[in-house]
Formats: C-alpha cells, structure tokens, sequence
C-alpha cells in the first residue's frame, strides 16, 4: 500500500467516525452550559453552588463509565479484526452484565442518609443521580461499543436526543414546575435514559456484530478492559481531586458565591475539553481493528 492510498483511506475512515463524535460533542457542552443557565436563573448562587459540589461524583462515574467503555470496546474490536465474532459479542456481553451490577450496587451504596449528609445543600441532587447510576453506566459503555461497530452515527443520534430532553425537562422541572436541583437530576437520568433507548435499537436487525441473543456472557476478561480504559479515563481523578480542592478553597475564601461562579466557567471550559475528547473517540476504533489485524501501514 502507497502513502497516498493510506492516507486517502484513513482520513476517510476517520472522518467518518469524528463528525457524528464532534455532533455529540457540540451537544453535551450546549447541554451542560443551558443547564448551568437554567438553574442559575431558577435557583440563583445556591443552584450553581449545588452542582459545582456534586461535580466530583460525575468524575467518578467518568473513571469507571469510560474506562470499562474504552477499555471493553478496544477489546472487542480487535476480536473482530481477528474474525473472532463470538467471542467479541460474548465479550461485550460480559461487560454490560457487569457494568449493570457495578451500577446497581453504587445505587444502592449511594441512598443511605448517612451519605446524604455528606453533599449538604446538593443532598437531593446526588441522591437521584446515584439512583440512576445504572442507566449512566450502560448508556455510557455502550456508546464506545457502537462506535466501534461501525454505528458512530446511531450513537451520535442517541447522544444528541438524550441531551436535547436533558436541556427541555430542565425547563419544564426547575423553571415551570419549580422543582430545584431535584428537577436538574431528573432531567439528567430521564435524558440518558432516552440515549440508552436510542443504543439499544442498534442490537437489533442485521448489520452489526453487536447482540443481546444468544447469550452467552462472558465475564472473564471484564477486570482487564477496565484496567486497560483506566489509561484513558484516570484523567476523571485528577479532575476530581481538582473539583474538591477548588471547590473548598472556594467555599473559604467566597461562599457560595465563589463556587456559583466557578461552576459557570467550568461549564463553559467543557466545550473545549469534549471537542479534544472527540478526537480520540473517533480515532479509538480504526487504531483498535489496525492492531487486530496486524495492520501497521494503516495507522494515521
């Protein structure tokens, strides 16, 4: 193969994946940024304050959510590269039963009243988030697995509506109905749950490895792909640990005041951080199946 037949060929692959990535990307920041405008404007510094404290959780949800979905869908497109279809859609199975239970679990860790205590004013907030914990983890997982099966745009299409009924409820809940941070969540849960209804579609009908039938899970190996994401995702800690240390420093110096503001300019820097992200999205399953098939000439 000639320079000019692989960069012709790659570019194209590539671009193929990045423009429904970089639409998903565009969705989530305008996403983020109305909500931060329509709780500010509903609910004021005390709003804003709320959610800029319970950024650290989402961080958490990021680590696990990207790493098992990064790491899982590396895995399976490589099988595929090989020829290795059963055990690929064995493998993808095994991984969304376990990122299911994990969800689960986190949920029902995350509702004691003692954790509760622990968030303060944004108590109500992170409770329904952690209730929806299972929803984010398997929207999240299977959105890497689309990709990597050749359906970027169905997973761009589910990316985007779950944000467009995230940006509406919060209308409709915090500004209409008065609902308050518990209106926010809402819309965040209802609205991933949209995307997941979306990505299921794309386990059905013929084109595509990706099945739910027969099933035939494979759990073995789900522990690897998570260790293999972290190299991605492990970014979401240090996030984290910035989160907390901004956010109490903040709380000292200015009140809630300071972390209101804080949260305004946060959001506004995720426009940057997920176009970066769509890069990689793209770029993730075209470097998977290139090293499934011992393709060297075909790497960008």
């Amino acid at each position: 193969m000639n320079p000019t037949q692989k960069d012709y060929f790659t570019g194209r692959m590539f671009r193929r994946q990045y423009i429904p990535a970089l639409v998903s990307a565009f969705g989530l920041a305008f996403a983020d940024m109305a909500d931060a405008l329509v709780i500010g404007q509903r609910m004021g510094v005390t709003g804003l304050a709320a959610v800029s404290l319970a950024l650290p959780v989402f961080m958490v949800y990021n680590t696990l959510m990207h790493g098992m979905g990064a790491g899982g869908s590396i895995r399976y497109a490589t099988q595929l590269a090989r020829g290795e279809r059963d055990e690929a859609r064995a493998g993808f199975q095994g991984v969304m039963l376990v990122t299911v239970l994990a969800g689960l679990l986190l949920a029902a860790l995350g509702t004691t009243p003692g954790d509760g205590q622990l968030f303060g004013v944004c108590r109500s907030y992170v409770r329904i988030i952690l209730w929806g914990t299972p929803v984010f983890f398997a929207s999240y997982v299977m959105g890497y697995y689309l990709r990597s099966d050749d359906k970027a745009k169905l997973a761009s299409a589910g990316f985007t509506a779950g944000n467009i009924i995230d940006l509406v409820l919060n209308v409709v809940l915090v500004l209409w109905m008065d609902m308050g941070a518990a209106g926010a969540a809402w819309s965040t849960v209802i609205g991933q749950s949209v995307t997941l209804t979306v990505y299921v579609t794309g386990l059905f009908g013929k084109s595509g490895s990706l099945k739910l039938t027969p099933a035939r899970p494979v759990v073995r190996g789900a522990a690897t792909c998570l260790r293999n994401g972290l190299s991605t995702s492990t970014q979401y800690i240090f996030n984290m640990i910035f989160l907390l240390v901004a956010n109490h420093m903040l709380l000292r110096a200015s009140g809630s005041v300071g972390v209101a503001v804080f949260d305004v300019v946060q959001n506004a820097s995720f426009l940057v951080m997920y176009l970066y992200g769509a890069s990689g999205q793209a770029a993730q399953p075209l470097l998977s199946t290139y090293v499934g098939e011992y393709n060297e000439d075909g790497w960008p």
